[in-house]
């Protein structure tokens, strides 16, 4: 399986502060917020963060607000493509979090992944040598269509999604439509979704 990302591990700095008290299994009123700066202090936009199925994406001022978590330990997941990708472990009370300290996120050591960050990848082939463009790539969880995509002459496809079950459905016009299911559990982890096309 092919890997792009380099991790950047800091669990000592903290879990989330406690800004609300009391049990339950979660809910809209669970909340976990924070901001995501560069080494040098610059609000990052657009890093996608997640935690659990939950996630969001960084504004312009580099903050974000996860919701309706589940309370309880999890790993808080930061990426963006110029930098190298953020782990941390946190603690969800019920009410509203607030990370103690910024995430700071480092440049990326080395080439750095083409396009943006995904926890799937893969590519199309038409069997019989066809030009594999075209093909209407869809992300589905529960039935649901979350993402979809046109595949190029490379025939390439990817998608980010947070931990889940998913089906990813492959169709174009004049071949069997194919559907794999991909579990994600690890957003440092790519998984590969190639499908191989026949003809009706």
């Amino acid at each position: 399986m092919k890997k792009w990302i380099w991790i950047s591990l800091t669990a000592v700095v903290v879990t989330a502060l406690i800004a609300g008290c009391g049990g339950g299994g979660g809910g809209s009123g669970v909340t976990l917020s924070g901001k995501v700066v560069d080494v040098d202090g610059r609000p990052v936009q657009g890093a996608r963060v997640a935690l659990g199925t939950k996630n969001a994406t960084t504004a312009v001022d580099g903050s974000f607000t996860l919701t309706g978590l589940v309370i309880g330990s999890g790993t808080l997941t930061v990426q963006h493509d110029n930098y190298e990708i953020y782990t941390l472990p946190v603690t969800i009370v019920a009410g509203q979090n607030t990370l103690a300290e910024d995430v700071v996120m480092a440049p990326v050591s080395g080439t750095p992944p083409e396009g943006s960050p995904r926890t799937m990848e893969g590519t199309i082939t038409l069997a019989g040598g066809s030009n594999p463009s075209g093909v209407n790539v869809i992300l589905l969880a529960s039935g649901i269509q979350q993402d979809s995509m046109l595949t190029g002459s490379d025939g390439k496809f990817y998608f980010w999604a947070p931990q889940g079950t998913y089906t990813v459905r492959a169709a174009k016009s004049g071949f069997v439509p194919q559907e794999q299911q991909v579990v994600v559990t690890d957003l440092t982890q790519v998984k590969t979704v190639d499908f191989t096309l026949q003809p009706l």
